[in-house]
């Protein structure tokens, strides 16, 4: 008698396992989704990403110019000056 109440219990939690790991892979299969959740998310930043370091190389190339005439423009008034 009490063999079959352990096996009943030994059933029930591989059950209820079971049927938790059918909850969670559908939870995960909707995290991964690329049209939602997670999947969105990372794609949506990794464009960020990109547009964020083309930005940062142009204003890099721009204060490098800048920094070139503004060279010029001192070494100009320090002549100017003498």
């Amino acid at each position: 008698m009490i063999t079959y109440i352990a096996d009943l219990l030994l059933i029930s939690g591989a059950m209820a396992a079971g049927i938790y790991c059918i909850i969670l892979s559908r939870r995960l299969a909707q995290l991964n989704n690329l049209e939602q959740g997670v999947g969105a998310a990372v794609q949506a930043l990794s464009g960020q990403v990109e547009d964020l370091s083309a930005t940062l190389g142009q204003a890099r190339a721009a204060a490098a110019q800048s920094n070139g005439s503004l060279e010029g423009l001192t070494k100009r008034a320090e002549e100017v000056a003498r």
